[in-house]
């Protein structure tokens, strides 16, 4: 039982475009199986040219390199990916020096046969790239987590959009109209660093969590956030990773193709 999501969440560093200054450029879910501790996030979060990966122990990053396996971009244009979705095996170096608060989700954590309806809220969580205080002489950064507690968008109102009911879980998201469990009115963050974080499902009392996608977009024009669902992430996995495929099997997984 998952009571408290920002434990199972990572953020993601990267150079900036002009130079070697990090700054957050995404989030990550914390998922191991069969011994494999992995990091899924959404692709665009590693779409640079410079393939510099920074993680961080306490606030100082270390620079690493990893295998990323990521959905292939259709046209060569990642904007037209509805699926967006990245996975690497974490290196060893890194597993080592992970914050002891951080936990890594198991299958049982998860909720894929989840469909979109009311009476529920979805979490979109990770790390606003606006909430992170960095400091460059130092090397020092401190991403701060966040959760976005959203009500379901209507089926209709989201196919209307583009998106898809069996692939993605969405949240409606008044930006300047957001507010806490105590009811306090707020203007939440700019999302920009929470894609790839993890979507989970709360049922009422909401007070228990359960993963069912991973963020990949702020439709802004149509205030929602964007996620797509795990099932697509866990057959990524057997993709990815055959020597583990057959410990995700007898599941309602979302099958997607991805070229080698």
């Amino acid at each position: 039982m998952i009571t408290n999501p920002l434990h199972y969440i990572y953020p993601i560093h990267r150079p900036e475009s002009d130079g070697d200054k990090p700054y957050v450029s995404g989030s990550g879910i914390l998922f191991e199986i069969g011994g494999y501790k992995l990091l899924i996030s959404a692709a665009h979060v590693f779409d640079q040219e410079d393939e510099t990966i920074y993680f961080s122990k306490d606030t100082i990053l270390v620079q690493a390199t990893a295998v990323v396996h990521s959905t292939p971009k259709p046209d060569n244009d990642r904007t037209k990916d509805k699926i967006d979705i990245a996975i690497m095996r974490l290196p060893d170096e890194v597993v080592a020096n992970l914050d002891p608060s951080l936990k890594f989700l198991s299958p049982s954590d998860l909720d894929v046969a989840d469909l979109n309806g009311p009476n529920k809220k979805y979490a979109f969580t990770g790390y606003p790239g606006t909430k992170a205080k960095t400091n460059f002489a130092l090397k020092k950064i401190k991403a701060v987590s966040f959760e976005y507690s959203l009500t379901p968008v209507p089926t209709g109102k989201f196919e209307a959009a583009g998106w898809n009911v069996g692939l993605h879980v969405i949240g409606e998201f008044d930006r300047e109209n957001m507010a806490y469990a105590d009811g306090k009115r707020i203007t939440a963050p700019q999302p920009n660093g929470i894609s790839g974080g993890p979507v989970w499902v709360k049922h009422p009392p909401y007070s228990e969590y359960k993963l069912v996608g991973l963020g990949i977009d702020w439709d802004e024009k149509n205030s929602m956030m964007v996620g797509v669902r795990i099932g697509a992430a866990l057959s990524m996995i057997q993709h990815a990773f055959p020597n583990i495929a057959h410990l995700l099997t007898g599941s309602p997984h979302i099958i997607i193709t991805i070229p080698k």
